[in-house]
């Protein structure tokens, strides 16, 4: 949500926030009824939806009703490009409605990668990495070397500070994968498994079926699969 001019009060269960020009936030998926106050004489706001499956690991409970975005260069061009995305016209063939929401799933990306940001003290190292992995797992580069680097410290510090509680950077990727392949297939179960796989941060549908399989253990055998034919 953008706040283009004025000021508004927004309020997301017993959560509200006072949002002043150029305020940018970001609401989670599933949170209470979402309510607007204008305290200015005239306010303009926009509210940019979109179903994404970086939004979707948002859903957890334990996550803000508000988030509040920090970088105001990315969002006065998310804005910009949002507002361009409502003027288009309906797409005229499946292939251009498909293009449309990589474009907007993009735009979406760009804003809720602001959603975790790593803090400069690191008093919670394995914490903020959980997070970021959890975010950025639907990229198929990432690997250990590359959070690390993202939080200034070595691999073999990260690595150490997983290994306290018996985990590996890896299988933490690969877990944060599996669930966002599970989401995805549970949300539509016709869904092309090379689709999924590539959506949620797979290399593969093997490697994802091979994911979905560790993750759910004994629990449950491994989410139905259902492939797409021509």
């Amino acid at each position: 949500m953008f706040v283009n001019s004025g000021e508004v009060q927004l309020s997301v269960g017993r959560l509200s926030n006072t949002l002043d020009k150029g305020a940018v936030v970001a609401l989670r998926p599933g949170a209470e009824t979402i309510r607007f106050q204008a305290l200015s004489e005239q306010s303009d706001v926009l509210v940019f939806s979109i179903k994404s499956m970086l939004g979707l690991t948002m859903r957890r409970p334990d996550e803000p009703a508000i988030q509040e975005l920090p970088e105001p260069s990315l969002n006065a061009f998310a804005f910009g490009a949002c507002f361009g995305l409502a003027q288009a016209i309906p797409p005229s063939t499946p292939r251009v409605e498909r293009e449309l929401q990589d474009a907007a799933d993009a735009v979406a990306r760009s804003l809720l990668k602001q959603w975790v940001m790593p803090q400069d003290d690191h008093a919670d190292l394995r914490g903020e990495a959980l997070r970021f992995i959890r975010v950025h797992a639907i990229d198929q580069a990432l690997t250990p070397g590359k959070v690390a680097a993202e939080f200034g410290v070595s691999e073999r510090k990260l690595q150490a500070v997983f290994q306290q509680s018996d985990e590996t950077v890896v299988r933490i990727i690969r877990r944060s994968r599996a669930e966002l392949a599970s989401i995805l297939l549970d949300d539509d179960p016709t869904c092309d498994p090379a689709v999924a796989a590539t959506r949620s941060g797979f290399t593969s549908a093997k490697f994802m079926r091979a994911a979905l399989g560790e993750r759910d253990g004994d629990e449950r055998p491994p989410h139905p699969l259902v492939a797409i034919s021509d």
